[in-house]
């Protein structure tokens, strides 16, 4: 089956329900264009996803069972937004998100409950940093020579680099968006969920590698 959104009554498509196979829009869709507006929710065992030249919104499974890979389409000039499902960063998964364009593409965390976050560059990577609450911090971690998706809670908190895992906000929350050597970036979510003012392992989260720079604007968190 293919839909030609030329030839539709209506240019705002909705597909409801759970997309339950790896799906590729452009498989499904014909002559998509910016104008055009499609929604999916995907099951939790979707492991792939390529999308039109439509503006979609993509909500990811609460529960998903593996990490997601996503194509946004390149250089389409859509506003495309991924919907994070999930309540818990314990849960999270690292997704791929591919020709993300900082211009347009939107990454809805909402679910996450972080509250309003706003930039901070973090320099040199001395573990001088203590981590604030309301943050998306963006740190250039390209000296490693690690490609984003291999970035670890221990290139990013500890004795020499950018944070201590010591002296934080109590109850911080945030985000920390690592930049590699190949002009990838990992977005790490961060909650200190017990309070006690220590960042450990389990409450920071690789939730997603994305193909291009993001800072504050383009998530979606209230």
């Amino acid at each position: 089956l293919k839909l030609d959104l030329d030839d539709a009554i209506a240019s705002n498509i909705a597909i409801s329900g759970a997309a339950t196979d790896d799906t590729d829009l452009n498989d499904l869709f014909d002559n998509a264009s910016a104008n055009d507006k499609i929604s999916l929710t995907l099951g939790a065992n979707v492991t792939s996803v390529t999308l039109t030249n439509a503006a979609e919104t993509i909500t990811l499974n609460a529960t998903q069972n593996d990490a997601v890979t996503l194509k946004l389409g390149a250089n389409d000039g859509a506003v495309d937004t991924v919907v994070y499902g999930l309540a818990n960063i314990a849960n999270a998964k690292p997704n791929v998100i591919q020709e993300f364009e900082k211009a347009n593409d939107k990454i809805n965390l909402k679910a996450l409950s972080l509250g309003s976050l706003t930039d901070e560059t973090v320099g040199s990577a001395t573990g001088a940093t203590s981590f604030a609450t309301g943050k998306v911090y963006s740190v250039d971690l390209s000296s490693l020579s690690k490609a984003a998706a291999s970035i670890t809670f221990s290139d990013v908190f500890g004795d020499s680099k950018v944070f201590a895992t010591t002296g934080a906000a109590s109850s911080a929350k945030g985000l920390v968006v690592a930049k590699d050597n190949n002009n990838a970036y990992a977005i790490f979510a961060v909650k200190d969920s017990d309070s006690n003012t220590t960042i450990a392992s389990t409450e920071v989260k690789l939730i997603a590698t994305v193909d291009a720079a993001v800072d504050a604007s383009n998530f979606i968190f209230v």
